[in-house]
């Protein structure tokens, strides 16, 4: 291996979709701000850290790199004799990039492979025995696989030609019980909670259109934002209709849910209006997402409804649902593709009364009130 092949290599400039501030960033890297003031002045930070509105992998990186040797027993000359030699700004991995005393030079790590390292990796877990592990793999594996057989098919089936069936496994189901716990606080709005039982009236509504189904870790984190969009939707309908009115707040909602804030700053990152030097905290990526799918459930709930006016009807009486519900055994009155019961709407929606705008606004596609 020569010498070009162990050179040492820029980090890549990569950004993150939850960039910190000062304040933040300096406790995550336990530096002060005036410690990075004095490396700034002496030539070793390529940035000024009061300068920085918002600081994310590249500025990271940086004062990781320079953090180690600042702190050496070296000399400020000899700090800077050692970095000359370097390509600035100082943006290297501390844990690829070395200096050698005996060549005096830096030495960066050489790439691995991939396939030689998940090859070893397998065979340390065979010799060990570590059955639970290689299983687990074999799952994530078999998933991975299943995918992209799925994104193929998908291809095939948008061009001209014979078609190659594919079996996929079937979709697992996000159940009433793993959100409930994130219901209760979506729908918190009346004493006793009685739109609960309109909440899990609808979820079972979407369940039977399949927008409860997922396939992977990331569709299940789609139908996940549905219950809170769902949530979202409630609010929005109580500020029209009663002037009841409470911000949906997704974040705090999600706690229970336990999601993970990488899967959704990928998700986000699949967003089409996502910009790559966007700056959004987690809980802005996820107000996004949910968002995302309001009208997917809006479009599932008129069609389960049969139109405006059984929608708003059920939305209307959700306070009456502790009653009507255990009646009905919490399952809607209108079917999907059936026509809506007229009994549902008798007396409930008077156009000279103030119930004008709560309708209107079911009309218009139950978006966001404010």
């Amino acid at each position: 291996m020569n010498k070009e092949e162990l050179a040492p290599r820029h980090s890549s400039d990569q950004m993150s979709l939850f960039s910190l501030t000062l304040e933040e960033f300096s406790a995550e890297m336990f530096v002060a701000t005036e410690e990075m003031e004095l490396w700034h002045r002496k030539g070793w930070l390529s940035f000024d850290p009061v300068a920085v509105d918002r600081y994310d992998i590249p500025e990271r990186v940086e004062v990781l790199f320079i953090k180690g040797i600042a702190r050496s027993d070296f000399s400020d000359a000899m700090i800077g004799r050692i970095l000359q030699s370097l390509e600035k700004p100082y943006r290297y991995d501390p844990a690829e990039t070395f200096f050698s005393f005996l060549e005096n030079r830096w030495i960066g790590l050489p790439i691995p492979d991939p396939a030689d390292i998940t090859a070893r990796y397998l065979t340390e877990l065979s010799e060990d025995e570590d059955w639970d592990t290689l299983q687990a793999l074999q799952v994530r594996i078999s998933s991975s696989l299943e995918s992209a057989e799925r994104a193929e098919k998908i291809d095939r089936d948008a061009s001209p030609g014979t078609q190659v069936g594919i079996s996929v496994c079937q979709p697992s189901t996000v159940e009433w019980e793993e959100v409930e716990d994130a219901a209760k606080l979506a729908f918190s709005v009346w004493m006793g909670q009685p739109e609960l039982i309109w909440a899990k009236q609808q979820w079972d509504t979407l369940s039977r259109l399949k927008l409860t189904e997922y396939q992977d870790e990331f569709d299940r984190y789609t139908v996940l934002f549905r219950l809170l969009v769902l949530g979202g939707i409630y609010r929005d309908f109580c500020d029209a209709a009663w002037e009841e009115y409470s911000e949906p707040n997704y974040p705090d909602w999600a706690e229970p849910l336990e999601l993970d804030a990488f899967i959704v700053g990928q998700l986000y990152a699949r967003m089409p209006d996502w910009e790559p030097n966007e700056e959004i905290t987690k809980d802005e990526a996820l107000e996004a997402l949910a968002e995302n799918e309001r009208t997917a459930v809006v479009d599932a709930l008129m069609r389960a409804f049969g139109g405006v006016s059984s929608l708003y009807a059920s939305l209307w009486k959700s306070r009456e649902a502790a009653e009507q519900g255990q009646e009905d055994d919490a399952e809607p009155d209108t079917a999907p593709d059936t026509e809506p019961d007229d009994d549902l709407c008798d007396d409930t929606y008077d156009p000279d009364a103030s119930q004008m705008s709560a309708y209107s606004w079911v009309d218009n596609g139950c978006g966001r009130y404010r």
